[in-house]
């Protein structure tokens, strides 16, 4: 989660969204010198009534541009390596394998521990079907696409098609 700040550049009148975290410094009057001591602060503690400064390199455009505090919001984010295991087709055999427990991969993912031993453990032997089968790898292949950035569903995809590419 990250707290980002709206800051609006008084000069101009544009905003910009910035993270809380920015470092910041008092503005002086026009005509004063802010030779001294001048404190920095992180943006997230400046009031809205505030005019200050950007003292970053992060934010170029704004160095030494009057800005005050427009609003703030949390942001959800989450960093999503660039090296994230795609989800096989729900076709694929394996799918099947780990739904019907001939495969044991050791699950981490709780929602797919829950389908497979709440839903369809106990349906399955009963039915046993192509159609059914099918049905259940087709829901774990949904599950497991709607949560793929979720580090648990990596690490299980890993494990299953890992575990299974060594018995095909």
């Amino acid at each position: 989660m990250r707290y980002m700040m709206t800051v609006k550049d008084l000069g101009s009148g544009e905003e910009h969204e910035l993270p809380a975290d920015t470092v910041t410094r008092d503005a002086h009057a026009p005509g004063q010198s802010c030779a001294g001591r001048v404190p920095l602060l992180p943006l997230g503690f400046r009031p809205r009534e505030a005019v200050f400064f950007v003292h970053s390199d992060r934010f170029p455009n704004l160095r030494g541009k009057w800005l005050q505090v427009c609003g703030a919001r949390f942001v959800l984010y989450r960093r999503v390596a660039q090296c994230l295991m795609q989800v096989p087709a729900s076709s694929d055999r394996a799918w099947t394998e780990v739904v019907s427990e001939r495969r044991r991969p050791g699950l981490s993912f709780l929602a797919a521990k829950l389908l497979i031993a709440g839903r369809w453990r106990p349906r399955l032997p009963r039915d046993p079907s192509a159609a059914l089968a099918s049905k259940a790898s087709a829901e774990l292949h949904a599950l497991f696409a709607a949560n793929a950035t979720c580090p648990s569903v990596q690490r299980d995809l890993h494990a299953i098609f890992s575990f299974y590419s060594h018995f095909n």
